[in-house]
């Protein structure tokens, strides 16, 4: 009822991964509105296309709150009670890694990332359309630190950490969208360290909108 679309991250048990907790009713119907006063810690936690790249997880869905809410905007509103409305079928483990290696893509040629780099994200691209097994992420990952160690500047040094922040799932046994997440946040970082703090939200405004073009949302 906001007026703008509005999304929630779910795990594949439709329990909540961040902001409220507990599971979500089955469609159409309502959460059990919250009791008391209404504030950030104790609504259900609604995310708008910018809020999603802040808060990966397995599932989204469309999703909308009752009348009684409070606006975080531009990056989420809680609401007392709320519904999903519709799974995005789009997104998925291979969309979200394919996702997640455009992103990174954008911040290394924005901090002209060296080329050995970008062959990586190919490879797990790669991985994700089913062109290579997973255990070609080890090797990713091992030859990111590699180039890790050989950059100087902390740009690419933080555009190479997400590159291997996707592969890390495959090394460490964590789940692909800790990943994703962390690769995220560490490529909005190097647009940071390269133009300013501001810069870090532009990034994160960009993957929102490639996201939105991913999720094939308005």
């Amino acid at each position: 009822m906001t007026g703008v679309a509005l999304y929630k991250v779910l795990d594949y048990n439709r329990r909540s991964t961040s902001g409220d907790k507990g599971q979500w009713p089955e469609l159409p119907n309502w959460t059990e509105p919250v009791s008391g006063r209404l504030h950030l810690y104790t609504g259900y936690h609604l995310y708008t296309i910018i809020g999603l790249v802040y808060n990966i997880g397995p599932t989204i869905w469309e999703a909308e709150t009752g009348e009684e809410f409070i606006s975080f905007l531009p990056y989420r509103v809680v609401a007392r009670t709320a519904r999903l409305i519709r799974r995005i079928q789009a997104w998925d483990k291979r969309n979200a890694v394919i996702f997640a290696c455009d992103c990174v893509e954008h911040c290394l040629r924005q901090v002209q990332g060296p080329d050995d780099a970008f062959l990586l994200v190919e490879e797990i691209r790669d991985v994700a359309l089913g062109k290579s097994g997973e255990k070609a992420l080890e090797d990713v990952y091992a030859t990111a630190g590699i180039i890790w160690n050989r950059e100087k500047s902390l740009p690419a040094q933080a555009a190479v950490s997400a590159v291997r922040n996707i592969a890390s799932y495959k090394v460490y046994g964590k789940t692909v969208w800790g990943s994703i997440a962390k690769a995220l946040e560490a490529a909005r970082t190097a647009i940071e360290y390269l133009e300013g703090e501001y810069a870090y939200y532009e990034e994160g405004g960009w993957q929102a909108r490639h996201l939105q073009s991913i999720l094939e949302v308005k």
